[in-house]
C-alpha cells in the first residue's frame, strides 16, 4: 500500500516520490512529479524532504520555488529532459513561445552573430557556438531550478527560432527579470512587446509573482519603448551585470493582460 506525509507544501510518498502541487489547482493532475535523492542514514522522511528539496520562498511571491532537485535528476541530460516536461508553451496572437532544445544551437548562435544585436549587452561580442551550447543549458537548469526561465521564440506561422523572451532571477538582488532578444529581421513589428507580455502574465498569473524589473542600457531607446509599452515604470539608475542600467518595475495589481495585444 502506498503511504504518503505531508511536509512544507510536499507529499511525500513511500517510494520517495515528491509531488508539489500549485496552491491554486485541486486535480491531482496538476502535481508537479519531482524525483527525491530518499533519506540517508538517521533522517526522517521530514529531514529528507528538508534537505533534498530545499524549497525557498522568493521575496516576491508567495508560491514555493523548487531550487534543487535529488538525486534521480543529477546527472545533466536527465535534468535537462525534466526542466523541459515543465516548461509550458505558449501561443500569443503571433507567436509561439516554447522550451529551448538542442536544435536550436545553431539558429541561436546565428542571431547572436548578427550585426548590433548584442549592441546593449554586458559583451557585445559574439559567442561561440560552445557558448551558445551552454547558455540554452544554463536556462534549462534555470527552469528546473525556480519553475521560470527563457522561452525560445517561434511565429505562429513559420516553425522558425526569431529569438527568446522570458523570466530571469537575479540572485544579487532577489528580483526577477523580464527579458527579450529578437532576430534583427523581426524588429519594428511589436513581437518584442507581445512576447514580453506573455512572460509578464505568467509570472503574475500563473506564478503569483508580486513585482518584475526590466533592466535596459541607458542609450537603448528601442527597448526602453518596449518596456513602456508593457506598462512598466522607470525606477532609478543602477547598476546591472557589470554596467550602469536604467531599471524599471511593473506591480502585479498594476499590470493589465490585455496590452501587449493591443501594441
Amino acid at each position: 500500500m502506498s503511504r504518503t506525509i505531508r511536509y512544507q507544501g510536499a507529499i511525500i510518498r513511500h517510494d520517495h516520490i515528491l509531488l508539489i502541487k500549485h496552491r491554486e489547482y485541486a486535480s491531482g493532475d496538476d502535481y508537479w512529479v519531482i524525483p527525491g535523492g530518499g533519506r540517508e542514514d538517521g533522517e526522517t522522511e521530514e529531514e529528507c524532504v528538508e534537505r533534498e528539496v530545499k524549497v525557498v520562498r522568493l521575496r516576491n511571491c508567495r508560491r514555493w520555488v523548487i531550487i534543487r532537485t535529488g538525486r534521480h535528476l543529477r546527472q545533466r541530460g536527465c535534468a535537462r529532459m525534466a526542466a523541459k516536461k515543465s516548461i509550458p508553451t505558449i501561443t500569443t496572437s503571433r507567436l509561439i513561445l516554447r522550451a529551448f532544445t538542442e536544435e536550436d544551437i545553431d539558429p541561436l548562435h546565428n542571431i547572436l552573430g548578427e550585426e548590433d544585436v548584442l549592441r546593449y549587452f554586458p559583451n557585445p561580442n559574439p559567442p561561440s557556438r560552445e557558448k551558445v551550447e551552454k547558455l540554452i543549458s544554463a536556462r534549462l537548469d534555470h527552469w528546473e531550478e525556480h519553475g521560470f526561465g527563457w522561452w525560445a521564440i517561434e511565429p505562429r506561422s513559420k516553425k522558425q527560432l526569431i529569438g527568446w523572451s522570458g523570466l530571469l532571477f537575479l540572485p544579487e538582488t532577489e528580483e526577477v527579470e523580464v527579458g527579450y532578444l529578437l532576430d534583427k529581421a523581426f524588429w519594428g513589428k511589436g513581437l518584442a512587446t507581445e512576447a514580453a507580455q506573455a512572460c509578464l502574465q505568467y509570472g503574475f498569473k500563473d506564478f503569483d509573482m508580486q513585482s518584475i524589473v526590466a533592466i535596459v542600457h541607458p542609450e537603448n531607446v528601442a527597448s526602453q519603448r518596449v518596456i513602456e509599452k508593457l506598462g512598466m515604470s522607470f525606477v532609478d539608475e543602477a547598476r546591472y551585470f557589470g554596467m550602469d542600467c536604467h531599471r524599471y518595475s511593473i506591480e502585479r495589481s498594476s499590470f493589465n493582460s490585455d496590452r501587449g495585444e493591443n501594441l
